[in-house]
């Protein structure tokens, strides 16, 4: 989420893509130990819903320094994920 909240200074309109609750909870495996948890502060380029897993990441709400190390995500399902993510934003295009 920090890197996130970063990104979005330079690029604001940047949209992500499963930095929801249910995709951290459903890689519970997948999961690491956060050594140093971001500050309280909510960055203001976090959504609504961004904002709400970095809250409860800070409040232990899924265990202590929940981390989701996404590299550990199975490609097959970030490649759908970001597929299902461009079709939803990029308009169709005739072949």
């Amino acid at each position: 989420m920090a890197i996130l909240a970063l990104a979005r200074t330079a690029i604001p309109h940047l949209t992500s893509i499963m930095m929801d609750e249910s995709t951290l909870v459903r890689y519970r495996d997948a999961w690491g130990e956060e050594p140093v948890q971001m500050r309280r502060q909510v960055p203001e380029t976090l959504t609504p819903l961004e904002a709400a897993v970095l809250d409860g990441l800070q409040r232990d709400q899924w265990g202590s320094r929940v981390r989701l190390e996404q590299e550990r995500i199975p490609w097959t399902e970030a490649l759908t994920a970001l597929d299902a993510a461009l079709k939803h934003t990029l308009p169709e295009q005739p072949l």
